[in-house]
């Protein structure tokens, strides 16, 4: 760690000194774009701009892919640290979740071409090695006719959807914002990542990710992912309800595959450690897969639009954002960010020492 108590350049300390940057300049991008977010209580249809300070922490994420080359340039044979590398999957998914109404933060067509592409193949492998407690509706079970013969919905539903989600999240349909069409990002597309980012947190914290509250998040996320592909994105059939809840452990791929990749990784996080979050996770999903299902009398489009007041999108991304705030100090704030606070918790340096030293150091 660097001697924070010096104002001398000291090279055996560069290293250290780039690390705690680049720490900082991420979770303060982290911080920046949940700030920003219209559950946060920012509306954008303020024509003000943002606070410099705020402005200032966004250019960071532009910054970030230019910082982080100079930092593998400068330092090629050393290894980042699993915090570093957390708070970078931290601030990619950050970024496409809360920008994702904004062309500007949405990849090119083709890039989500290839990415709806292999999470669809990524679902279609799980549903094939699919364990014998899933909750998953066949293509051929009674409960998922509707969704073959009344979908998609009609263009009229769909811009009526799309309208309400925008107006929900702060957002004039105006030329610059598009949603609900294939240029455009989905929850689905961001689900991936989400618990890619989600089976992280266990390893760097020691502890245990799969929460009760993150069950319920975690279902909540694929409930609305499914209903926005068929309420906005005109999603038809049964495969896109399939794909959005195929989540879970699945012991055939603890079997085959014996990797360090983010599928292994989600996989053991809905294992737990003694094959405690499997059944609680099973019930969970089960509970909000069954919301999804209409009953026989009811047109699908209703039951939907009955579901979507009753869990409205906006509320369920300050879930996410509620979760998010929680990861970007996880599993400590960078030590740049405290010293900013004016608190060196990581040294156990109270207000008054960390003045001190702040003091001591010019800074």
């Amino acid at each position: 760690m660097a001697n924070l108590d010096t104002k001398c350049a000291d090279a055996s300390l560069q290293l250290d000194v780039d690390e705690m940057i680049l720490d900082y300049m991420l979770h303060s991008a982290v911080k920046a774009l949940l700030e920003d977010h219209p559950t946060q209580g920012r509306d954008h249809r303020d024509p003000q701009p943002l606070s410099t300070s705020v402005e200032s922490s966004l250019a960071i994420v532009d910054c970030k892919p230019t910082y982080l080359a100079l930092f593998k340039l400068n330092h090629p044979s050393h290894v980042v640290p699993p915090g570093v590398r957390f708070r970078l999957s931290l601030l990619k998914f950050t970024v496409i979740f809360t920008r994702r109404f904004q062309p500007s933060s949405t990849p090119p067509l083709s890039s989500l071409e290839q990415l709806r592409l292999r999470n669809q193949n990524r679902a279609n492998d799980w549903l094939w090695r699919e364990p014998s407690t899933s909750v998953v509706p066949s293509l051929h079970d009674p409960d998922t006719a509707q969704y073959k013969a009344a979908t998609p919905l009609s263009e009229g539903e769909l811009r009526r959807n799309r309208d309400e989600v925008l107006a929900a999240h702060l957002h004039p349909p105006f030329p610059d914002v598009h949603y609900g069409v294939p240029a455009s990002l989905s929850l689905l597309d961001t689900l991936t990542p989400f618990m890619a980012l989600s089976a992280t947190v266990a390893p760097i914290g020691g502890g245990r990710s799969v929460t009760g509250v993150w069950m319920s998040t975690a279902a909540e996320y694929m409930l609305q992912a499914a209903l926005e592909q068929y309420r906005a994105f005109g999603a038809s059939g049964a495969q896109t309800l399939r794909e959005a809840f195929a989540w879970g452990h699945n012991p055939r791929m603890e079997i085959e595959r014996d990797d360090d990749g983010d599928e292994s990784k989600i996989n053991a996080m809905f294992w737990g450690a003694e094959g405690e979050v499997t059944g609680e996770w099973e019930k969970v999903k089960a509970h909000y897969l069954a919301m999804l299902i209409p009953p026989p009398s009811l047109p699908l489009h209703t039951h939907l639009d009955t579901i979507s007041r009753r869990l409205p999108t906006a509320a369920f991304e300050a879930k996410v954002i509620d979760f998010l705030h929680g990861l970007a100090n996880f599993p400590e704030r960078p030590l740049l960010a405290q010293l900013e606070a004016g608190k060196l918790d990581s040294f156990g340096l109270g207000a008054a020492e960390t003045s001190a030293l702040r003091q001591r150091c010019g800074v």
